[in-house]
């Protein structure tokens, strides 16, 4: 099966071309074909339509949501997969936040001193969170600073 639109090959069962996002049996012309956004070759009514969905993908648990809602959408799976990669990174932080809390809880004066500088680190965390929602909300596909290149979702 081919796109009618680009001729790529497709797989069946798609309902939408991976290559330029035109439904699958759409009787688009090509000079119709959406352009693609400067912002990593996705197309802006891609972006445009799922924004809202991507957005949220950074919410804990709710990165699933773009995966069921769109599963054609290439933005929204970029986000999905920058949402899931900060969840791990939240979860993995407080397993080992808390661990070392624990045992500097034992050391008198400069457990809690380690502690509280240590609590600092959310920070960090919320700061991602928020570069995260707004580049999602503002049409741009950029990787969260330093855990964003990591690919789970494909």
């Amino acid at each position: 099966m081919f796109c009618s639109h680009c001729g790529i090959k497709l797989n069946g069962g798609v309902r939408f071309c991976k290559n330029c996002g035109v439904p699958v049996g759409s009787p688009w012309p090509r000079y119709d074909r959406p352009e693609p956004h400067d912002d990593g070759g996705f197309y802006a009514q891609d972006i445009e339509r799922n924004k809202g969905l991507a957005a949220l993908s950074y919410i804990p648990f709710l990165f699933l949501l773009p995966l069921i809602a769109c599963p054609e959408s290439r933005y929204a799976r970029f986000h999905a997969n920058q949402g899931l990669v900060f969840l791990i990174a939240v979860m993995a932080w407080s397993i080992v936040f808390g661990a070392v809390s624990s045992i500097l809880s034992f050391i008198w004066i400069v457990g809690p001193f380690i502690t509280a500088l240590l609590s600092l680190s959310w920070l960090l965390f919320m700061a991602w969170f928020m570069v995260g929602v707004i580049n999602a909300l503002g049409g741009r596909a950029r990787p969260l600073p330093f855990i964003g290149g990591i690919r789970i979702l494909s």
